[in-house]
């Protein structure tokens, strides 16, 4: 569900999470339960429930997958972080546990830095663009 006014994400998520596969819509047990599925993608105008939907589907599916010993990671790239309010802990880019979730792990990125840092792994020194079917 999503966060009522004056309610933060950390309430919502915890109302969700706390409620167990009940709390699930018809509309998204399948999507939880389906085993091929590898990525998801939230996305959306401000204060729409982004962060409160991707920590509530996050949760559902690290639960669903800690029998088959899979792991489930969450990724901000949301310049304004709020995945460290929702989970009430702090997390960099790099992969952490979320507490109280054993298989489920978070991070927030910079996707500016990434693309900076990566950019330069292919593109010549000089600037000029990578020759023509380089990998």
């Amino acid at each position: 569900r999503m966060a009522t006014p004056g309610e933060s994400a950390a309430a919502a998520v915890t109302a969700v999470t706390s409620a167990g596969d009940d709390a699930l819509a018809p509309s998204l047990r399948h999507l939880v339960a389906d085993a091929k599925i590898k990525w998801v993608f939230v996305g959306g105008k401000g204060g729409v429930g982004k962060t409160t939907t991707s920590c509530s589907l996050a949760v559902q599916f690290a639960r669903r997958r800690s029998a088959a010993g899979k792991k489930v990671l969450l990724i901000s790239t949301d310049p304004a972080h709020n995945l460290s309010d929702a989970f009430q802990q702090r997390f960099s880019d790099q992969p952490t546990r979320v507490d109280g979730v054993p298989n489920l792990y978070a991070m927030e990125t910079d996707p500016s830095a990434l693309l900076e840092r990566h950019t330069d792994d292919v593109l010549p020194d000089d600037g000029s663009a990578p020759p023509r079917g380089a990998d």
